[in-house]
C-alpha cells in the first residue's frame, strides 16, 4: 500500500504563510511533537489504562476460566473481569456525554470526526500492546510493508494532514489550485526513516503527540475555515474531508497490520483480544470527553472518568493476581 497524501512533485517551491500559529504549529515538524497538556483527568486516565494494560495481558488464555472473586460477592471467573472493566468505561461515556448534554455543550463541526480518530488511535493501540518489538522488522513476504514501514506511515501521513491542511489555507485566496503540495513543504518534515525509528513504545507516543496535537488544532475550526478547497490524493475536496481522513486512514492501516501480523503466524491469544476490546471502550469513553471546553471535565464527568479508570485498575490487578494462584 502507498501514501495517497504525500506525492514526489516538480512544483516550484511556494513558501508556507502562516494562517496563525493554531493550525500552521511549529510542533507539527518536530519527530516527537509536544501537545498541549491534556486536562488532568485524562492524563491520568492514560496512565491507568497502561498500567491496567500490563496487569491484562499477563493472563493467561488456559485461566481464563479459572475463579475471580468479584467484589467479594461470590466467584466470577476471570474472564468476567475483562467484560466488567469494559463496561466500567461504557458507562463512564455515557456518563460523560450526559454531563455535557445537560450543561449545553454544543459540539463543533469536526467534534464527530476528531472522537472517531481517538477511538481509531485506541484501537491501534490496542492491537499494539501485546506485541514486542521483534515483530516490527519481520519480513511478511510478497512485497508487503513490515509493520515498522505500516506505522511509520501512519505517523507520517497524520502529521501531513495537518501541517499540509495549514499549507492549504494559507493558499486560500490564490487563483492557481496545484495537485498536490511542492516538494520542499515535505522536506520540512521529519524522514521517513526517522518517523517509523524507535521501538513500539517510541512510535506509539510519537503518534500520539501528532494525534493530540492535530485534535486540539482543529477541533474548534471555523465553518469558513472548514470549507475552503484543498487536494487530497490529487483530488478536490475541503479541509473538512482533510479532518475528516484522520479516523479511517488510521483504521485502514491497523487492518494493514492485522493482515501482516496474520502473515508472520502471530495469531492473537484471547486474552489479546479482550485486552484490545478494553483499549476500545477507553478510546469512545475518551472520545467524549474532547466534547467538554477546557475545564468543563471538572465535576461530575471528571468523577466518572476517575471512579471508572479505578475500577478498571482494580479488576486488572485482580484477575491478574486470581491467573496467578
Amino acid at each position: 500500500m502507498t501514501s495517497t497524501d504525500l506525492p514526489s512533485t516538480d512544483l516550484p517551491s511556494t513558501d508556507l504563510p502562516s494562517p496563525g500559529p493554531r493550525f500552521a504549529d511549529p510542533r507539527l515538524k518536530d519527530l516527537d511533537p509536544t501537545a498541549d497538556p491534556l486536562a488532568p483527568a485524562l492524563a491520568s486516565a492514560r496512565q491507568a489504562l497502561e498500567r491496567a494494560s500490563d496487569s491484562f495481558l499477563s493472563v493467561a488464555d488456559a485461566v481464563l476460566e479459572g475463579e475471580w472473586d468479584w467484589k467479594g460477592m461470590g466467584d466470577s471467573d476471570i474472564r468476567s473481569g475483562f467484560y466488567i472493566a469494559i463496561q466500567s468505561l461504557q458507562r463512564a461515556r455515557g456518563e460523560v456525554i450526559r454531563t455535557s448534554m445537560e450543561a449545553d455543550v454544543a459540539p463543533s463541526r469536526t467534534l464527530g470526526q476528531i472522537s472517531a480518530g481517538t477511538e481509531a488511535r485506541w484501537e491501534l493501540h490496542g492491537l499494539l500492546a501485546p506485541l514486542d518489538d521483534d515483530v516490527l522488522d519481520a519480513d511478511p513476504g510478497g512485497g508487503e510493508w513490515t509493520v515498522r514501514g505500516t506505522l511509520g506511515h501512519i505517523v507520517e501521513s497524520q502529521r501531513a494532514y495537518a501541517w499540509f491542511s495549514a499549507w492549504w489555507l494559507a493558499r486560500r485566496d490564490e487563483i492557481d489550485f496545484p495537485p498536490y503540495v511542492p516538494d520542499e513543504l515535505i522536506q520540512e518534515l521529519p524522514s521517513e526513516d526517522e518517523q517509523a525509528s524507535g521501538g513500539l513504545v517510541a512510535i506509539r507516543a510519537r503518534l500520539d503527540g501528532l494525534v493530540d496535537l492535530g485534535s486540539q488544532l482543529w477541533q474548534n475550526a471555523p465553518e469558513e475555515t472548514l470549507a475552503v478547497r484543498a487536494r487530497w490524493s490529487g483530488m478536490p475536496v475541503t479541509l473538512a474531508f482533510r479532518v475528516g481522513r484522520w479516523a479511517p486512514h488510521i483504521e485502514e492501516h491497523t487492518v494493514q497490520v492485522e493482515k501482516t501480523l496474520v502473515m508472520l503466524g502471530r495469531t492473537p491469544s484471547e486474552v489479546d483480544r479482550l485486552t484490545r476490546l478494553v483499549y476500545r471502550a477507553f478510546g469512545r469513553l475518551e472520545s467524549a470527553a474532547w466534547a467538554m471546553p477546557t475545564g468543563a471535565l471538572a465535576g461530575a464527568p471528571e468523577a466518572a472518568l476517575g471512579t471508572a479508570m479505578d475500577e478498571v485498575e482494580r479488576i486488572a490487578a485482580e484477575v491478574s493476581r486470581a491467573a496467578r494462584q
